[in-house]
């Protein structure tokens, strides 16, 4: 009986670790300069290509960095250098697909894959300190600047539905148009996009191997201001990585990571790690 018991907690438990773990709803597939991530639990460390990424995990990038994420959903996030990023909801079944993002500063791309059953749940949501785009199947760019006291949202192909944040005055905006969105303010009927802003834009997402940041010592004011009372691990000496291999094999297997072809098309290339076969 005393022995059932035993068996019956230490199940319970497994059970319990498994609920509160959660399951990856993701990978990195592309770290550009440095980044640190915090976990769950948070804890602090450098952010390396090929790591799982999961619910309640946040992403700081340094200057001239950025990173890339190839979500379950085959969906791409990627996020800008000197960005803040948190995922906070992710679910994704043959029945629904529930994602809510958060960039509390600094830039971001998606490109969200579409829902194949319409007739389903399907919500796909990045919120900033002042609204909350949602998405329907689009490839577009959000910044917020001015200490979080603006969002951009520029769409590139598809729409995205941007209110404030309590969930009001909706604004729809379609692709060649961007919204601006002040603090306490309603989001700003939509206006073309320069081609010249969309070309700085997406500039700003592909950094070239020279404009890396050289100081790699820990001591920058993203790792200071951010990660403040954090034990960042990893960091002191950070390792620079290329976009698509790095300099040391991690021996993950081939990640599969869409490349938008406009209209909503997606192909999908393989990305296959230094180690794997």
């Amino acid at each position: 009986m005393k022995r059932n018991l035993i068996l019956l907690i230490f199940f319970s438990l497994i059970v319990n670790f498994s609920l509160f773990a959660g399951s990856s709803i993701g990978k990195i597939i592309a770290v550009r300069g440095d980044a640190v991530i915090k976990d769950q639990y948070g804890d602090m460390s450098e952010l390396k290509r090929g790591r799982d990424m999961y619910v309640g995990e946040e992403i700081y990038t340094r200057e001239n960095s950025y990173v890339k994420i190839f979500l379950n959903d085959d969906s791409v996030l990627t996020i800008g250098e000197s960005s803040h990023f948190a995922a906070k909801k992710f679910i994704y079944n043959d029945k629904e697909r529930t994602s809510v993002f958060s960039l509390f500063k600094g830039k971001l791309k998606a490109v969200v894959n579409k829902f194949v059953n319409k007739t389903l749940k399907n919500h796909v949501a990045v919120e900033t300190p002042t609204a909350v785009a949602g998405v329907r199947g689009t490839e577009f760019f959000v910044g917020v600047g001015n200490n979080g006291a603006e969002t951009f949202v520029d769409v590139v192909d598809g729409a995205v539905e941007v209110v404030d944040p309590d969930g009001n005055n909706p604004v729809l905006v379609t692709k060649g148009f961007f919204t601006k969105v002040l603090s306490g303010k309603s989001p700003m009927q939509p206006k073309h996009i320069d081609p010249e802003v969309l070309k700085r834009l997406r500039r700003q997402f592909y950094i070239s191997r020279k404009s890396k940041s050289g100081n790699n010592n820990g001591d920058d004011k993203l790792l200071k201001s951010s990660t403040k009372g954090f034990v960042v691990k990893g960091v002191k000496k950070q390792s620079k990585f290329k976009a698509l291999g790095g300099r040391r094999p991690v021996g993950k297997p081939v990640v599969k990571a869409p490349v938008n072809l406009g209209n909503n098309a997606l192909v999908i290339i393989k990305f296959k790690y230094p180690g794997s076969k």
